[in-house]
Parts: structure tokens; sequence; C-alpha cells
């Protein structure tokens, strides 16, 4: 699209006032509203710029609504798939998450029995080895209290 003649005569206009009025001085009454009659006609020159800014910007805006809505429904359906594969994707790292917390708790048990047999292993021989010290002491003649044993 080009910039029309309209606008490019309004652009120029704008400079112009600018030119003019940027150096702008009220020293007086008459002057107070002469410079109220020059806001005017600014506003005037702001509200035909922005007619004309929006006249050509309409058709573009139109055409943007219409790709917009065009792309809407194609966006949409993507998602709804990124979120069906993150659901997924949540699902199986759940359900991993789970087998690794049911593997850990077994070994946990398995762990817990080994203890429990080496713990019956040794209360099995305890009190065998008690008794060979304390034959052995017995024979040496050594006082059996100032030992610590393995088992009572």
């Amino acid at each position: 699209m080009e910039i029309t003649k309209e606008a490019q005569v309004l652009a120029a206009e704008a400079e112009s006032m600018l030119e003019r009025y940027q150096a702008y001085s009220v020293i007086s009454n008459e002057s107070l509203v002469l410079a109220d009659e020059d806001l005017t006609k600014i506003k005037e020159k702001l509200k035909q710029i922005d007619e004309t800014r929006k006249s050509m910007t309409k058709p573009l805006d139109t055409v943007k609504k219409t790709i917009m809505d065009f792309f809407k429904p194609p966006t949409e359906m993507l998602n709804q798939a990124r979120e069906s594969i993150n659901t997924a994707m949540s699902g199986y790292r759940s359900e991993q998450e789970k087998i690794r917390q049911e593997q850990e708790a077994k070994l946990r048990e398995i762990a817990r029995k080994e203890e429990e047999k080496q713990k019956s292993i040794t209360l099995t021989i305890n009190p065998y080895i008690n008794e060979l010290l304390e034959k052995h002491l017995e024979e040496k003649g050594i006082n059996k209290s100032k030992f610590i044993w393995f088992m009572d």
C-alpha cells in the first residue's frame, strides 16, 4: 500500500504547524484567545490525520483479522496435540516413578530380611562363642567381668 497524496499533505501541514507554533508565547489576553484558536486548529488537524490513518489501516486490519481467524483453528489443534503428548509423557513418567518406588521398596525389604538373617546367625553363634571364651578365661584364671560380651 502506498501513502496517499492526502496523507502526505497532512504530514506536511503538521510539520508546518510545528514550525509555526514551536516558539509560541502568550503575552496578553488577546494572544491567549489566539492561542486557544490555534489549539482548536491543531485538534482539527489531529482529527483529520487520525481519520486518514484509519481509512488507510482499516483494510489492513480487515486482512489481518481474516488471517488471524484462518490460523486460529490450526493453532488450537496443534496446542491440543501438544497437550495430548504432554499428558501422555506425564502419565508415562508417573508410571515409571511408581515402578521405581516399588522396586526400591522391594530392595529395602530384601535388605531388611538379609539384616534379620544376619542377626539370627549372630544370635545362634554368639552363645557358642561366649561359652568358649568363658571356658578359656576360666582356664587362665582371668576375671570375666572385665570383658564385654557379644551376647548375654
